[in-house]
C-alpha cells in the first residue's frame, strides 16, 4: 500500500511540475498565475484601495480546493489544500486570486483525475503514520556482564530493603491496633460509668460515747486555826492547831478532821 501511494505521489508531483514554467535559477510560476494582472504583494500592501482597483471580493470556499500558495518567507509557490470555509479573494470572474488572512497570492491547481483524493490520502497517511523511533532497538549491549559477587551484594541489599519495608509495615499495623484497643477500652469504661447506678453517699459513723472522766481523788486541805480554852478559874489559854478539811467526792460537803 505504501509503495502504491508513493508512486501516485510521484505521478502527481510530475503532473504539477509539468504545468509550471520552471527555469533553473528562477521562480517556478504556475501557468494560470497571471502575475501581470494580479501581482505578488508584500505583507500589508493589498489594501482596500488595491482590492477595489483589482475588483476583488472576499468569499468563503464552498468546497476543498488545491492551490499553489506563494509563501513570502520561502519565496516560492507551495502546493496546499484549502479546507471548506477558508476566506479567499476572487476577481470579477470568480477566479481565486489571494488568500484573505495573509494576502498570499494563490493559484488554483490544474484538475487531474483523482488528484484531490490522492493528495488528501497522502496527507492523511503522513499525518497518522507514527514517527520512527530514534531509540535503537535490538542493539546488543556492550556493557561488561555483572560479576557474581556484585550480583550477590545486590540481592542481599534488595532482601534487606524488602525486610525493612515489611517490618515497618508490621510496626505501623501494631501501632494502629494498639491505638484502636486503647480507644475501645476508654469507651467501655465511660459506658460502664454512665450505666452504673449511683451508690449512696457514705455516712460517717457516730462517735462512741465517752466514759466520764473519773473525779479527782479527795485531797485533805490543811488549815491552821487558833483554839482558845477557858479554865474553871476563868483563865483563858490560846494555842494554834492544824486541822484537815476533806471535801467529799462530789463536792457536796466538807469533812473536818480534828487532831487527836
Amino acid at each position: 500500500m505504501k509503495k502504491i501511494l508513493s508512486l501516485l505521489f510521484a505521478f502527481v508531483f510530475i503532473a504539477v511540475a509539468h504545468t509550471a514554467h520552471a527555469q533553473r535559477g528562477m521562480l517556478a510560476i504556475p501557468a494560470e498565475a497571471e502575475l501581470n494582472k494580479f501581482p505578488i504583494f508584500k505583507q500589508g500592501e493589498l489594501t482596500t484601495a488595491k482590492q477595489a482597483e483589482l475588483e476583488l471580493r472576499a468569499i468563503a470556499l464552498a468546497d476543498t480546493m488545491t492551490v499553489f500558495n506563494y509563501f513570502r518567507d520561502k519565496d516560492r509557490f507551495v502546493l496546499e489544500i484549502l479546507t471548506r470555509g477558508t476566506l479567499v479573494y476572487v476577481d470579477k470572474d470568480g477566479v481565486v486570486r489571494y488568500k484573505a488572512d495573509c494576502t498570499n497570492r494563490i493559484v488554483k491547481a490544474s484538475d487531474c483525475p483523482k488528484c484531490l483524493e490522492i493528495i488528501a490520502a497522502l496527507r492523511a497517511d503522513s499525518a497518522t503514520r507514527p514517527k520512527p523511533s530514534t531509540t535503537p532497538t535490538n542493539v546488543a549491549s556492550t556493557a561488561k556482564p555483572e560479576g557474581l559477587f556484585l550480583r550477590i551484594l545486590r540481592w542481599i541489599a534488595q532482601g534487606i530493603l524488602i525486610l525493612a519495608a515489611i517490618g515497618l509495615g508490621l510496626l505501623v499495623l501494631f501501632l494502629i491496633f494498639a491505638l484502636l484497643g486503647w480507644i475501645l477500652r476508654e469507651l467501655l469504661r465511660l459506658f460502664e460509668q454512665n450505666t452504673r447506678p449511683n451508690a449512696p453517699a457514705a455516712v460517717a459513723p457516730a462517735p462512741a460515747p465517752q466514759a466520764p472522766a473519773p473525779a479527782p481523788a479527795a485531797v485533805p486541805v490543811p488549815v491552821v486555826v487558833t483554839v482558845t480554852t477557858t479554865a474553871e478559874t476563868g483563865k483563858t489559854k490560846s494555842h494554834r492547831e492544824i486541822i484537815a478539811i476533806m471535801p467529799s467526792e462530789n463536792g457536796a460537803h466538807l469533812t473536818i478532821h480534828l487532831p487527836k
